[in-house]
């Protein structure tokens, strides 16, 4: 199984999930400035965070991907654009929020749970 990671949709620089225990907050920032927080009922962060991205739908351009390798290898995570900003903020598919230095460090990471 592998998760696809995409950028937010444009003019969103990034954005800030904190979920539980009785509901989500979103917080959206729009050129790196505060432009507010979304209180959602819990589950629904992701899915708005998943809504903001950039997806393309035969998800040959997403800018990075994770799978796991298998025993001995681990988390292996694919780049497919050069040059990426550590600090820039991708959407998994299933809605979870990391940044591009996140993602970097679940590289060999041991269990098939640890891709994301």
């Amino acid at each position: 199984m592998s998760t696809s990671y995409y950028f937010p949709i444009d003019g969103i620089s990034s954005m800030r999930l904190v979920e539980g225990p009785g509901h989500d907050r979103l917080t959206i920032f729009e050129h790196g400035a505060n432009a507010g927080e979304l209180v959602l009922s819990l589950g629904m962060g992701r899915v708005v965070a998943s809504a903001l991205a950039q997806k393309d739908f035969d998800d040959s351009s997403c800018p990075m991907r994770t799978h796991y390798g298998g025993k001995g290898v681990g988390c292996v995570v694919t780049e497919h654009q050069r040059g990426l900003d550590p600090n820039a903020c991708l959407i998994s598919e299933n809605g979870k929020i990391f940044t591009v230095a996140q993602i970097r460090e679940l590289s060999g990471a041991g269990k098939q749970g640890d891709c994301e």
